[in-house]
């Protein structure tokens, strides 16, 4: 993703795809452009933070537990031990048995997904809530059968429709690397008011952030040696990047853009 004479980033470990999937492997070893000493405990930089919640009531978007109105962060309440950085400022050395992992992985994904896209556009992208809030918040709701983007915020609970066994949202790059793309669009596109938007519209939407992600995961260089290995070049027989192969277990696609 970075030339030779970039300087390094910060390292994180991410799952190219989601580990509770058939096929999928170890974490891989990335970096975000984030200069190694930047990215502060708990990841947070200037961008991003990420928290994991403990008590949260519920989803952001929703109407606010106080009667305040729609429920927005900052989240103020006790959260998850914070993950620290390692010496040299990098945060692979948290092991996925870890419980701060899960907040690791979902702001490891999330600036990953970004720098892919900034990199296209050669120019920082802001954010769409820019005029409330400086930085996005990544909170974990792990009875939140879902994950959305919102003003401010993007959240990933997680579904236990496997068995029982629970698989958190915050650990599939894909999804996080969707919400990242209703973001990009956002911001970019701009915001249609509440009248003007169709049905055709959430669907361009959708469709959009799936390919953002897709393209995003096409950066591990495990996705791509496994496409070519898969396919030897030939793209059109199956294959991961085929929209039913990718959507039918990540869940990408499925979910319903919420009101702003």
């Amino acid at each position: 993703m970075y030339s030779d004479d970039e300087p390094p980033g910060t390292r994180f470990l991410l799952f190219p795809q989601a580990p509770f999937l058939e096929g999928s492997g170890e974490p891989e070893l990335v970096e975000v452009s984030s200069l190694p000493g930047t990215v502060g405990p708990g990841q947070s930089n200037e961008r991003m933070y990420a928290v994991n919640p403990i008590g949260k009531p519920t989803n952001y978007g929703a109407d606010d537990p106080t009667g305040a109105g729609m429920y927005l962060p900052p989240w103020r309440g006790p959260i998850v031990e914070e993950a620290l950085p390692d010496e040299d400022g990098n945060f692979d050395h948290i092991d996925p048995s870890d419980p701060a992992f899960e907040a690791a992985h979902l702001f490891g994904s999330a600036h990953f997904a970004l720098d892919v896209w900034e990199g296209y556009f050669g120019r920082p992208i802001p954010w769409h809530f820019a005029r409330d809030f400086d930085k996005l918040e990544l909170s974990i709701l792990p009875s939140m059968d879902n994950a959305l983007i919102g003003w401010g915020f993007l959240e990933t609970g997680g579904t236990g429709e496997h068995g029982g066994e629970y698989r958190p949202y915050s650990l599939n790059f894909d999804i996080i690397a969707h919400e990242i793309g209703h973001a990009i669009i956002y911001s970019e596109v701009g915001i249609p008011s509440p009248e003007a938007v169709s049905g055709e519209y959430y669907g361009f939407h959708e469709s959009a952030a799936d390919m953002a992600a897709l393209l995003a995961s096409l950066h591990f260089g495990s996705v791509v040696e496994e496409l070519m290995e898969n396919t030897r070049g030939n793209l059109y027989t199956m294959n991961r990047l085929i929209p039913g192969a990718l959507l039918a277990d990540s869940r990408l696609g499925i979910r319903k853009l919420r009101e702003l």
